[in-house]
């Protein structure tokens, strides 16, 4: 931000008749006293680190499933009934089983 762009601030704020005579010196003090007085930089705040010993959930939420059309069925890839997925209702059992093991995959 330059002193021009304050200017510009300024007159569209208290309408253009408003006289910068006089007032660039001001503004520009007020501009520098913003600057920091070190020319260091800023520490990064710092992350928190992943703590080993939170437990972390590990079983989903309950979903509600919703019925579906007779051309499609929920399977599950996860244990008691978890992670459902939707596939087609006219699959072989064989067909069914090579498909979750590819789904369980990825």
């Amino acid at each position: 931000m330059n002193v021009d762009d304050v200017l510009n601030f300024c007159q569209n704020y208290f309408g253009q008749d408003w006289d910068d005579t006089g007032h660039k010196n001001e503004i520009n003090e007020m501009l520098e006293s913003t600057i920091p007085s070190s020319n260091r930089e800023s520490e990064p705040f710092p992350l928190p680190l992943y703590e080993a010993n939170k437990s972390v959930e590990t079983s989903p939420p309950e979903l509600e499933l919703k019925p579906l059309l007779e051309t499609l069925k929920y399977m599950f890839l996860g244990p008691s009934e978890s992670f459902p997925v939707i596939i087609a209702s006219d699959l072989t059992p064989s067909q069914e089983e090579e498909l979750l093991i590819v789904l369980r995959k990825n």
